[in-house]
């Protein structure tokens, strides 16, 4: 929808969420959910900082540490007020739907430059080469 609007353009917004949650909430709703109890650690800013000189995924991961650092609450009431009512899908539904989707039929692919991932395929490219 927001590709689609002029009034969208040059904006930020935060398309609307259920209620507000935390990160620790939102891991550990995972793990409810594939029946897995949850191991969760956390390293400062500075180790995040020092990893990420040498392992690209914790420099990637240097970009988000402010979000763990102090709470904050994203607040879709500007989208809902711009472009009109918006129902959010419940968070353990979404869990649920995403962790069914992924169960449908995820297999392990060769992708150019980065390895063998994980990587969901339609069902009627598994099995195929890619």
């Amino acid at each position: 929808m927001l590709g689609e609007r002029d009034e969208a353009l040059g904006e930020v917004w935060h398309i609307p969420t259920p209620e507000p949650t935390t990160g620790w909430q939102f891991v550990r709703a995972i793990f409810e959910e594939v029946g897995n109890l949850p191991k969760i650690g956390a390293l400062s800013s500075t180790i995040v900082k020092t990893l990420g000189l040498f392992w690209p995924l914790a420099c990637e991961g240097v970009e988000t540490v402010y979000q763990f650092e102090k709470s904050f609450v994203v607040d879709g009431g500007e989208y809902r007020r711009a472009f009109g009512g918006y129902e959010a899908t419940p968070y353990h539904e979404g869990i649920r739907q995403t962790i069914d989707w992924y169960r449908q039929g995820s297999v392990r692919v060769k992708l150019p430059g980065s390895g063998t991932r994980k990587r969901q395929l339609p069902r009627d490219h598994v099995g195929t080469k890619l």
